[in-house]
């Protein structure tokens, strides 16, 4: 592809054979290990490869000394590069989000769910009233004053029942432990 590139006409904006040629000779190779370092595969390394000294035609000139043309070549292909990856890793993760739609196993449960139905076990655990005081308290908000006045009884009360109660959650919450 980058040979074919070589011998087609330039328009005057384009980089004059010669320079391209001789840019082309010089840093062909090693841009081509380069790339191959990065990618691994021959057929990739070689596009890549192509598509910097495309970009080159329109860039290079004659009169730009070779320490130039070589570090633009090489920002140029790590530019590439990050094309490249962004590209494959796109297409990689359409792949993978397809495969797991279609091997699913399980409906997926999402942490939210898992968290919901570990509260309703543990909640379900405990005795009606610290159940009442959590719910209240916590799930709906609801202040000491509020919480005491919706169950009848004092704030005092409602505060050793909370304390009972998230105590004795706490407890039930924790993972069991292998013997």
């Amino acid at each position: 592809m980058v040979r074919d590139m070589l011998h087609k006409k330039k328009d005057k904006a384009d980089a004059p054979p010669d320079a391209l040629e001789m840019a082309f000779r010089q840093y062909a190779h090693l841009i081509y290990r380069f790339i191959y370092s990065k990618v691994g595969n021959r057929e990739d390394a070689e596009d890549l490869t192509s598509m910097v000294f495309l970009k080159a035609a329109q860039w290079l000139d004659g009169e730009r000394p070779a320490a130039q043309v070589q570090a633009w070549l090489y920002a140029t292909a790590r530019s590439v590069l990050v094309d490249h990856w962004q590209q494959t890793r796109s297409q990689m993760l359409d792949i993978t989000e397809i495969e797991a739609l279609l091997f699913q196993e399980e409906p997926d449960i999402t942490e939210e769910q898992t968290n919901e139905r570990r509260l309703a076990t543990i909640l379900n655990s405990l005795p009606e009233r610290a159940r009442a005081v959590l719910t209240l308290r916590f799930l709906h908000g609801y202040t000491l004053a509020e919480t005491a006045a919706a169950l009848g009884i004092t704030e005092s009360n409602v505060k050793v029942i909370q304390h009972r109660a998230l105590k004795q959650a706490a407890k039930l919450g924790e993972p069991e432990r292998e013997r």
